[in-house]
């Protein structure tokens, strides 16, 4: 059974979705809990059954995640340090996710690649039932691999509802806590990050929390500041220090070639539609290219460019989403670095979930040179533009087939 103890909600779409902070054995998740996905994180390639982790405690149910990795349904591994299950004989989840964070680097770095990992194996389980899935997870990292729970807390949720605000289909998250000194812990990381994304209360010195029983809210006494506030200084600082680092480096695009001007270029104005350009500044020629023939056939349309468009001091990662989600369509110049890139595939996979949700009608990938092993299924079934290899010529003529037809719009 799993004991609810906080929650938060993400609406989306006229969709609310939760994640709640629960208590329970994982292991064995009650029918009225049963989830579609349960996730865990492991090291890589490491199954082994050790008495505190989730592989154990599933070992010692019957469920046995080194025989599933040899049949994984899907390996994305490569591109975001997961696998997902085929179907598996347990009582409280139909399959099995298996998060390899240190594949990529540091568990609290790249948790937000569980999140990208996530989409298309919801896509896979959820079927053609178009319908929000469940998913529960310990909070990962935090058993052998040895990370506390206030250093996972805070990127996990963070990750988790900038992707439900975005559209990812998941209607209930837990995060759960095996015994009550755990769930202690993890609930104390859990407000501290409730308290930061909040407002705040309007009684001094109490603080708002979600009644596990629906009963509406009750108080509780605040954490005392000096508690929260070195976590909080520090989620600040690593803040700043990322949205520093994207702005010299744009987080694995290339280095940006000069600073931007103190203010950006003038926007043509009242812009009737907008394309959000996504690539890999390894074709930034070919980009450039495109933003010209957009001035040139239709100057009335904006498109966003990353390094052009993000003045300094401006969020990096708040002010793509805020592009992507403004964005009429969005053109993929696809290539082997974009597939490869962490930053590009995030644009992507945000894209998709809009395509999803505006009818199929919003991405525009644009094959620009081959990608070894070929492109997605769900890639090679849109318009895709074939541009390959690297065909001056096709590019321009698929520029002025999609300027046209946003001009006419």
């Amino acid at each position: 059974m799993l004991k609810e103890i906080d929650q938060i909600e993400v609406t989306s779409d006229g969709r609310t979705h939760r994640i709640v902070l629960a208590q329970g054995n994982l292991a064995r998740i009650d029918a009225a809990h049963r989830v579609d996905l349960l996730v865990i994180s492991a090291f890589p390639g490491d199954y082994t059954p050790t008495p505190t982790s989730m592989v154990g405690q599933l070992a010692r149910n019957g469920v046995s995640v080194g025989m599933l990795a040899k049949m994984k349904a899907m390996d994305l591994r490569a591109e975001s340090g997961a696998w997902l299950s085929p179907p598996v004989d347990a009582p409280g989840f139909e399959r099995l996710v298996c998060f390899e964070p240190e594949v990529l680097g540091a568990p609290p770095a790249v948790v937000g690649e569980l999140f990208r990992a996530l989409f298309p194996f919801l896509e896979t389980v959820a079927g053609q039932g178009e319908r929000d899935l469940s998913v529960a997870m310990p909070l990962i990292a935090t058993g052998d691999a040895g990370w506390s729970d206030a250093q996972m807390m805070a990127p996990l949720l963070e990750a988790a509802t900038r992707w439900m605000k975005l559209g990812l289909p998941i209607s209930t998250l837990y995060i759960v806590a095996h015994n009550a000194p755990k769930a202690a812990s993890m609930q104390a990381a859990f407000s501290a990050f409730k308290q930061e994304a909040e407002p705040a209360s309007p009684q001094d010195g109490v603080a708002q929390e979600i009644s596990p029983a629906g009963g509406g809210p009750v108080t509780s006494p605040a954490p005392m500041p000096t508690q929260s506030a070195p976590r909080r200084n520090l989620a600040k600082r690593n803040s700043r220090l990322r949205d520093h680092v994207r702005k010299l480096f744009a987080f694995g695009k290339g280095p940006r070639p000069s600073p931007p001007p103190a203010s950006p270029p003038p926007l043509p104005p009242d812009p009737k539609s907008s394309v959000f350009l996504s690539y890999s500044s390894t074709d930034r020629t070919a980009a450039l290219r495109i933003l010209d023939g957009f001035r040139k056939i239709a100057p009335q349309v904006r498109v966003f460019e990353f390094r052009r468009d993000i003045p300094i001091g401006v969020s990096y990662q708040s002010r793509i989403d805020d592009a992507l989600a403004a964005s009429d369509k969005v053109l993929c110049l696809l290539s082997p670095e974009y597939i490869k890139s962490p930053e590009c595939q995030e644009e992507l996979m945000v894209a998709r979930l809009r395509n999803k949700r505006a009818g199929f009608e919003l991405l525009w990938p644009v094959y620009w040179r081959e990608v070894h092993g070929g492109l997605k299924d769900w890639l090679m079934i849109l318009n895709l533009a074939d541009c390959r290899e690297s065909s001056s010529k096709d590019l321009d003529a698929t520029v002025a087939r999609l300027a046209s037809e946003l001009a006419k719009s």
